[in-house]
């Protein structure tokens, strides 16, 4: 940002009179916008009914950051989006059990004057446990929900397995030649059952497409062909599984929503490419999606049922922190309670950035720091070694 205004200030003849900003203004002008805009946050929930979306990050340099963020109590009527939800809880531990999920979820609910009519999280085991202690109804992820019966169903299969690990010697082997346009997306490492749809898709298309290729990419691509039949199940379930995520995400699980994908994750059952494995996922994913839609009490309603959009929140931070490992999470994940309330132009528009910056002091930042956050390494490491140098 810094190098940006400089270009500006240099192409339009010193606009700023040599008073540009450093980057330490702007990070801790960033950082008031955060904890002022965060302390606000559930308070225009005071009287209304809404749902928590819970979920913790991978480990930031031994630390786990959980995420509380307060959604809609119905789905808006398309996935949800930053602008539609707030950040209602940010906490930092070394890791998180129950007990402590069940706490947070106190303070959220504190903080937003009463408790959300039902909480959104994966599969966790620690989250379920948690949320299950507070009495608050739990609806499981559609994503990772699909995601691990899917994962019931085809891992250890040898088909399968063999087919993913010829997939990665492939991209190996040709992704720096002129065929690394024809390779499918990079799987995933963790929750890869999530992440089929790219790969598979792709693997279609070079089936379609093989017998138009060079003899050099029908080589190198010869195993799709000799897993058609693999593919065409998979790209089977895809599709059964994309039309439902779709639907759910974008109008929330309900008695109607439920019965309608119900019907179609029977065509897996009694389509006439159905087999074992695509019966037990049709059969299963049926019986998620009627559990689920149970818990809404009132049969006209629908609850959201994604946690897509925290799982967003994550990519945003994750591209954003400290690239030293050692500095965990920092005040800077404050940032995170002003993406949505900087995501539409009206937002902007409306958000008193003067008014945030003014209202905050940079020791109410570092109060809530020494309060909320672990160590800084970083920190620690260089005071030690300027003590001792």
């Amino acid at each position: 940002m810094v190098k940006l205004l400089e270009i500006i200030d240099e192409t339009f003849d010193g606009v700023f009179q040599g008073e540009l900003l450093s980057h330490t203004e702007i990070s801790n002008w960033a950082r008031k916008n955060g904890l002022a805009t965060y302390i606000e946050s559930g308070k225009r929930l005071s009287d209304v009914e809404y749902c928590d979306i819970m979920d913790e990050s991978i480990t930031v340099g031994r630390q786990k950051l959980l995420l509380t963020l307060a959604a809609p109590d119905t789905p808006p009527g398309h996935p949800l989006r930053h602008e539609d939800v707030e950040v209602l809880g940010i906490a930092v531990a070394r890791s998180w059990d129950g007990d402590s999920i069940k706490d947070e979820i106190g303070h959220s609910s504190e903080k937003a004057g009463h408790a959300p009519s039902y909480i959104v999280s994966d599969n966790g085991v620690n989250l379920a446990k948690g949320i299950r202690q507070t009495g608050i109804t739990r609806h499981r992820d559609i994503s990772h929900s699909i995601g691990l019966i899917l994962e019931e169903t085809y891992k250890g299969q040898e088909d399968f397995e063999g087919i993913t690990a010829k997939l990665n010697s492939i991209r190996l082997k040709y992704h720096l030649t002129d065929m690394a346009f024809l390779l499918p997306p990079k799987q995933r490492a963790i929750a890869r059952f999530m992440n089929l749809f790219d790969w598979v898709q792709r693997a279609g298309d070079v089936l379609g497409a093989y017998p138009g290729l060079p003899p050099k990419q029908q080589e190198a691509f010869v195993f799709v062909v000799e897993n058609k039949t693999l593919i065409e199940e998979l790209t089977m379930v895809m599709e059964c599984v994309r039309h439902i995520e779709q639907r759910c995400k974008r109008d929330g699980i309900s008695r109607e929503t439920a019965k309608l994908c119900a019907w179609a994750a029977s065509k897996l059952i009694t389509g006439s490419k159905a087999n074992r494995r695509t019966t037990a996922i049709g059969s299963k994913i049926g019986l998620y999606l009627i559990g689920e839609a149970e818990k809404v009490a009132d049969k006209d309603k629908a609850h959201i049922i994604s946690s897509d959009i925290i799982e967003s929140t994550f990519v945003w931070f994750k591209t954003r922190k400290p690239s030293n490992k050692l500095c965990g999470v920092t005040a800077s994940v404050l940032n995170i309670a002003t993406i949505g309330r900087l995501s539409t132009k009206e937002g902007r528009k409306n958000f008193d950035f003067k008014g945030n910056v003014e209202s905050v002091r940079l020791v109410d930042i570092k109060e809530w720091r020494d309060l909320k956050l672990l160590d800084n390494w970083a920190v620690n490491r260089k005071k030690i070694l300027k003590k001792t140098g």
